[in-house]
């Protein structure tokens, strides 16, 4: 993934699940290590159990988060500022639900304010879910507490004068941590306002309806986009179909 080649995950609630699924990397010709969480370490105590140490710069990314995010293009702005951590930024209407960044017009944070009341806000830009960090941000992170990079990590480093940045992105962003707005990422990844992978091995038959494999749709089938049919799944006549997911092996029919 743009030039990264060593992942480590932290898992905690159904973890095995994750390791299960993605092993040791080779798959994608990469390494992928665990972080296994015996209870939840919050956004920066996962990140203080790293070890060995980074030696290099690196990039901390919250696992709710989907995006187009241009990886390089914030490590050359986090390098070229000289930052110690930079976060990256996302402009949205009502940023009463996250955390807000004011910066200056260098992108030097000033000012991190969590959830803020609607009509005070001091920014539209919020705190996007990665982040790039020197190796020295770690020594700010007490090992083995729950700690938040938001209301801990990010403020100290304020009130230090410590160079921390914002990288604003303006491409697509989501935060994927409730059933509906994962829903919504699902569509939008189906009918391509993002431009990640649908699924392996999936095909557009016509426009944002996608199959994978031996997935079969009787002639018979509505089908209206954003529509996803797994492999082995079985579509019969007469079936309405609109903004879904068929997983793998299922049988949709006219009822």
């Amino acid at each position: 993934v743009e030039g990264f080649q060593r992942f480590v995950l932290a898992i905690h609630y159904l973890g095995h699940m994750i390791e299960e699924h993605f092993g040791d990397g080779s798959r994608w010709q990469v390494q992928i290590d665990y972080l296994h969480e015996d209870s939840p370490l919050g956004t920066a105590g996962a990140v203080g159990l790293l070890n060995p140490r980074p030696e290099m710069p690196f990039l901390v990314s919250n696992g709710d988060v989907l995006t187009d995010l241009d990886l390089t293009e914030m490590m050359n702005f986090h390098k070229d500022r000289a930052a110690k951590a930079t976060i990256s930024l996302s402009w949205v209407d009502n940023p009463s639900m996250f955390g807000v960044v004011r910066t200056d017009e260098r992108g030097r944070v000033k000012e991190f304010v969590e959830k803020p009341p609607a009509d005070s806000t001091p920014s539209h830009w919020i705190n996007a879910g990665t982040y790039i960090m020197e190796p020295a941000v770690l020594e700010s992170i007490p090992l083995g507490e729950a700690t938040s990079v938001e209301r801990t990590t990010f403020p100290a480093l304020i009130e230090q004068d410590v160079a921390l940045f914002g990288f604003e992105h303006h491409g697509y962003w989501i935060d994927i941590g409730t059933p509906a707005k994962f829903l919504e990422a699902n569509q939008d990844v189906l009918a391509r306002r993002v431009a990640v992978s649908v699924a392996p091995g999936a095909r557009e038959v016509s426009p944002s309806v996608w199959v994978q494999g031996g997935a079969s749709i009787d002639p018979g089938a509505e089908i209206f986009g954003p529509v996803l049919v797994g492999d082995g799944a079985i579509v019969e006549s007469g079936a309405r179909i609109s903004g879904s997911v068929i997983g793998p092996q299922c049988k949709v029919d006219s009822g």
